[in-house]
């Protein structure tokens, strides 16, 4: 009878912690690490602990008890195996780095500077996608800071391996699709698209200056990934001009999109 209703009140406390929760989900908090191994770490947030997989980490990063980690609260979901509620955190999500941005970036904070989208492979790279309705305010600028000290602060807090340290693109969000994916899938140059209509066929056709469409394209395609996240597109084909006037693609020039915009 004791240890059933220490069990009880056991499960009530649990239950008012995940309650007391709820009203930081879509929020970073510091912990403390507990345990670590090459499968999980176990960090403490106060009175409850939490654990982050592989997949909740930033590339490779390690650490060991003690060290002091921060993680984004994604939300509160019941464990069906044992019927109890577990608070899910992550770092490798892109919800954690927009709220570094806002932390880092005082123009993101107050609103002045927003994020549109971020687009994430944890470890590796990451394409930020801001604007500002205040036509006086350069919001990539913002991001960016004095000679890149605001954007050399937030890569710092990106993972603890320097050998694969996530690098950040800030790109300028439009409204208009081809300017979006122009700026979306620099360093390369593009000079023109064909774009989805939605139908039938689903991919959009990207035009580039000779030579730079293996830039757009990025190492290992990593360029074209982040650009369809960031543009919903569900196909990106990438050519150089040589090659799209050898097999026919009509596509709109940039001037055009520009002009619409």
């Amino acid at each position: 009878f004791v240890s059933a209703y220490k069990q009880k009140i056991s499960h009530a406390e649990k239950e008012s912690l995940l309650e007391a929760f709820n009203g930081k989900i879509g929020e970073l908090i510091t912990g403390t690490v507990e345990k670590s191994d090459e499968h999980s770490v176990i960090v403490n947030l106060g009175r409850i602990s939490v654990t982050l997989f592989q997949k909740d980490l930033i590339g490779r990063e390690v650490f060991k008890p003690g060290d002091s980690i921060k993680v984004y609260v994604c939300g509160i979901s019941k464990d069906k195996t044992k019927g109890s509620s577990l608070i899910h955190c992550s770092r490798s999500c892109p919800e954690f780095l927009a709220k570094i941005f806002a932390n880092e970036v005082h123009e993101i904070y107050d609103g002045t500077v927003k994020i549109y989208k971020v687009a994430r492979m944890p470890g590796v790279r990451s394409k930020v996608a801001v604007y500002s309705e205040d036509q006086n305010v350069d919001a990539s600028g913002a991001c960016i800071g004095p000679n890149g000290s605001r954007i050399q602060q937030i890569v710092s807090q990106l993972g603890n391996d320097r050998n694969s340290k996530e690098k950040i693109d800030i790109v300028e969000y439009s409204p208009n699709i081809g300017v979006f994916l122009r700026e979306c899938l620099k360093p390369g140059v593009v000079i023109g698209a064909k774009i989805a209509d939605g139908g039938e066929n689903k991919t959009t056709y990207v035009v580039c200056e000779n030579e730079t469409g293996s830039a757009a394209i990025g190492f290992k395609g990593t360029n074209v990934v982040l650009a369809r996240q960031l543009t919903g597109l569900e196909d990106i084909k990438v050519m150089d001009e040589s090659v799209a006037k050898e097999t026919n693609i009509e596509f709109t020039p940039m001037a055009e999109f520009e002009n619409e915009a």
